[in-house]
């Protein structure tokens, strides 16, 4: 194609496709289908190798393109919105894996719409430099659910209006879940944490033990404000602790792996990771069909 057009970091094909056709005044449908009436085998589905091997030729671009990772230790990764600054204003969608909610380059917050500017609330820049040290380094995606129960941990409610308003008023930022980002991340850190998780989730521990010990943790990232509320915060760790409790509790007594594939979360104790690989053939048993039908993060129901 005659106009050439920039891909950008972690940018999709689906993206791309559309913006290098719309650039060479084609629809991109309109570009493989006279590819197609010329002999040249361009599959329908969006990721098909062919596709995406076709699309790299069009635009010129090196092989390195459209390769970012579909899944890392059996969580998805998921497409987003790029940094708007990174694509010069051009709208584009792709994944990045090594990166949180925050375009460290341009301190923009990437989860809003517009984007915002992160200029004055350097405590978030922290977190996100915390995320890919520490959490993405480990396989922890910026929507998995170790990152959706530490945002529903850091609830503005939990963490204080007052203490909102007093870092709204700081930094002129009006977007909230940027405003509890650094306690997002804290949490994030704290529910992967191997020796945290092993000690909240060891069945030979006694449940009032475990249960002071998230206390304590959860106290040391929400201060005794006069008007937070860390108390349920800690009931809601500790309801995710008691069900992979009961996981392992069950894998001692059957002799067979704990099957963490709701939460995802037992892998960073070591333990066999049936997420990715599913090879349970190897101990002689097969996974149970049953699964829950909505999160237990949000949800309010009883422990099993």
């Amino acid at each position: 194609m005659p106009v050439p057009t920039r891909v950008y970091g972690g940018e999709g094909i689906v993206s791309y496709s559309h913006r290098h056709a719309a650039r060479n005044h084609s629809p991109p449908g309109e570009v493989e289908t006279g590819l197609r009436e010329r002999g040249i085998r361009v599959r329908k589905a969006h990721s098909a190798a062919e596709r995406v091997d076709v699309w790299r030729q069009l635009g010129n671009l090196h092989t390195s393109a459209f390769t970012a990772p579909t899944k890392i230790d059996g969580d998805p990764v998921t497409d987003r919105r790029l940094c708007l600054q990174c694509t010069q204003g051009n709208p584009a969608i792709g994944r990045l894996p090594r990166v949180g909610l925050v375009c460290l380059r341009h301190k923009r917050w990437l989860a809003s719409s517009p984007q915002v500017d992160l200029c004055a609330f350097v405590a978030a820049l922290t977190a996100e430099r915390h995320f890919r040290n520490h959490l993405a380094a480990r396989g922890v995606l910026f929507d998995s659910f170790a990152m959706e129960l530490a945002r529903a941990c850091a609830n503005p409610v939990f963490v204080g209006v007052e203490e909102i308003e007093r870092r709204r008023q700081q930094s002129d930022i009006e977007t909230v879940d940027a405003l509890i980002y650094p306690e997002q991340i804290k949490f994030a850190r704290m529910l992967t944490s191997p020796t945290f998780l092993e000690y909240v989730t060891n069945p030979a521990h006694l449940a009032d033990d475990r249960r002071a010990r998230i206390t304590r943790e959860v106290t040391k990232i929400l201060p005794a404000w006069d008007d937070s509320e860390s108390w349920r915060v800690t009931e809601r760790i500790w309801d995710v602790a008691r069900r992979l409790t009961q996981l392992r509790r069950e894998s001692l007594l059957w002799g067979a792996p704990a099957r963490d594939a709701y939460y995802n979360l037992l892998r960073f104790i070591g333990l066999p990771d049936f997420v990715i690989g599913d090879d349970w053939d190897d101990y002689g048993t097969t996974p149970s069909t049953c699964r829950g039908t909505h999160h237990a993060v949000a949800g309010n129901g009883a422990s099993p």
